[in-house]
């Protein structure tokens, strides 16, 4: 056995590069493969991927371009947009060859995460860092649990392919530097442009560059200005192409007093992550002094005074402390973004952390060495598990959820969205919890005052989901998804013609809806005005030909008035858009042998 693993150790010395591939692309796959049949996750995935059209093949990414996106209307500065084409083109590439296979786009993210550790590999070498200093600092980092939002979540994706393009400019920065190659410049530049375009992380480019130059003891020479005036440029002109396309992430700056207090949050996470959650909008510290900013600041004074004393000969450590903090800065309350706080915002930060560990651990004395290595690997296995955990969470959105709020049990929009996924499920009752949940952190919440109506209303009580939906309409008038529940909680009550003007409202709003038509056509049928309902239904299946509902109840009045010959086709075509209508194959057989 020994012998075993002094041969393959030896193999490993004389093939680097071939043995660090092999041994961090297994350790990845170990990692994460359980999320390859993860499926997409309806946090986002849903909306971003299976339900947005434009994203969905290569030609249709294009688009994004020339457009922006806006960040969701519940998070803080819901104003913004945010401008990453690369992320979407991606998102394109993957549909063009998977389809909308999720084992597809699994897949491309995990091999990002792999190439990530690669390429931080190869750039760690080019500093002249021991080989197993180098290994071992790609091995902790990919298996870091809090990388499970950029990594098992699609809609996390932008930040991997962001920190992908942004190490390979590094690397093609670093062998600049040494041969002054075109080639190399040319792909440094080519690699800030993708960085950027893939996600605004990319702006660190030019403070790890020169981090890194100082290092090697370049950062004044000639071809380290030239770098540093190419990162610019490339920083212009990403602005100005956002700007003209109507990208608006930053309204204005924040304060410096809480960046410690965000310091603090984000190492916690990264060493200790015990609960996690996808949500962290809620964990932002407060901006302005107090005793707990001041205390922060000091903490972490002392914890990099201390390392700088006692580890002066150590490079490596020092990048890593000043790699961390350059990289969490923009996310640290300094500027004013769209969310005050999010696990994926650590992924780049934390390869300085994973540096600065295992470069203490293997600076220290022989005797400490094998002790602090010893509990470096037991923490690094806590971690493999704990990201297990995680990605199980991942497969399951009542879980995901759940388990976040342990991590932020105030967050508003996580309550909601289980509230949400409750409702789709069919348990109402659960739903209705949550939404009253997520009213006590904030009694204006449009969209659960809504769901509550939701909720009473499929619960049976149309009169508690009446109040609801005229407090939500009292903050969102058109709302028509809410005006036609609302309309449908009057019709219960008796207060039909209230209903119908309630329905007619929502089709003035939305004349592409075909909900208000086939309540109102409802209506119109149960009142004995079969040929107006007729007409509506018709009305509804002209705007929308992809909904089986208004196909269904036309059929039925067709069928009940004996025209079977007109009711057949509708039956298809119901059972066309939705194959497992039971109640339309029913329908369909029973009529077929009638004839």
């Amino acid at each position: 056995m020994r012998k075993s693993i002094a041969t393959l150790l030896r193999w490993g010395s004389l093939h680097e590069v071939k043995s660090t591939l092999l041994l961090t692309g297994v350790w990845v796959l170990l990692l994460y493969g359980y999320s390859i049949t993860a499926g997409f996750a309806t946090y986002d995935d849903s909306v971003m991927v299976v339900g947005n059209p434009a994203a969905q093949s290569v030609s249709a990414s294009l688009q994004y371009f020339t457009k922006t996106v806006s960040f969701a209307s519940d998070l803080r500065s819901s104003g913004d947009s945010f401008y990453r084409p690369l992320f979407w083109l991606s998102l394109g590439l993957d549909a063009s060859v998977w389809g909308l296979n999720p084992v597809g786009f699994h897949v491309t993210d995990l091999v990002l995460h792999w190439l990530n550790g690669v390429v931080l590999f190869f750039i760690l070498r080019r500093l002249r860092f021991s080989h197993a200093l180098s290994l071992l600092t790609v091995v902790v980092w990919l298996g870091l649990p809090i990388h499970s939002e950029a990594v098992a979540w699609i809609a996390g994706r932008s930040y991997s392919l962001s920190t992908f393009f942004l190490l390979a400019a590094l690397l093609c920065g670093q062998r600049y530097l040494s041969t002054r190659s075109g080639l190399a410049f040319g792909g440094y530049l080519l690699g800030a442009v993708c960085a950027l375009f893939s996600h605004e992380q990319g702006i660190l480019l030019l403070p790890l560059l020169a981090l890194l130059a100082a290092v090697e003891r370049a950062e004044r020479s000639r071809g380290a200005v030239l770098l540093y005036s190419g990162a610019l440029g490339v920083d212009v002109f990403y602005l100005a192409v956002a700007h003209r396309v109507g990208a608006s992430v930053v309204h204005h700056f924040g304060a410096l007093s809480s960046m410690a207090l965000y310091w603090v949050k984000y190492i916690w996470w990264v060493l200790f992550p015990l609960h996690m959650s996808i949500e962290r909008s809620t964990d932002a510290p407060v901006a302005g002094w107090s005793l707990k900013a001041v205390a922060a600041f000091l903490a972490v004074g002392v914890v990099v005074g201390l390392v700088a004393f006692f580890v002066r000969s150590a490079p490596s450590v020092r990048l890593g402390l000043a790699w961390l903090f350059v990289c969490l800065l923009p996310f640290s309350g300094v500027v004013v973004i769209y969310q005050g706080m999010a696990e994926r915002f650590a992924y780049l930060a934390s390869v300085g952390l994973a540096l600065c560990l295992c470069s203490l651990c293997l600076s220290l004395a022989p005797n400490v060495r094998t002790v602090a290595l010893a509990g470096l690997v037991v923490w690094a296995a806590w971690g493999a598990v704990r990201l297990q955990l995680r990605l199980s969470d991942w497969r399951d959105p009542a879980r995901l959820y759940e388990s976040s709020l342990k991590a932020t049990p105030r967050s508003l929009k996580l309550h909601y969205n289980l509230g949400a996924f409750w409702e789709e499920d069919g348990r109402f009752g659960e739903a209705l919890n949550n939404y009253q949940d997520a009213l006590q952190i904030d009694s204006n919440y449009e969209p659960a005052i809504a769901g509550e109506g939701n909720a009473y209303l499929q619960l049976n009580q149309p009169e508690q989901a009446r109040q609801m939906f005229e407090r939500a309409l009292l903050l969102k008038r058109d709302d028509v998804k809410t005006i036609n529940n609302y309309g449908l909680s009057l019709q219960r009550l008796g207060r039909v013609n209230d209903a119908k003007l309630q329905y007619l409202r929502a089709i003035g709003l939305a004349p592409t809806d075909d909900t208000a038509y086939c309540s109102l056509a409802v209506l119109f049928f149960r009142a004995g005005a079969s040929d107006v309902a007729e007409m509506l239904f018709k009305k509804a299946i002209l705007v929308n030909q992809t909904d089986p509902l208004p196909y269904s109840n036309l059929a039925e009045i067709y069928a009940k008035s004996g025209r079977v010959a007109m009711a057949l086709p509708l039956y298809r075509k119901v059972l066309e858009l939705d194959p497992g209508d039971s109640s339309a194959l029913a329908a369909l057989q029973s009529l077929s042998s009638a004839r």
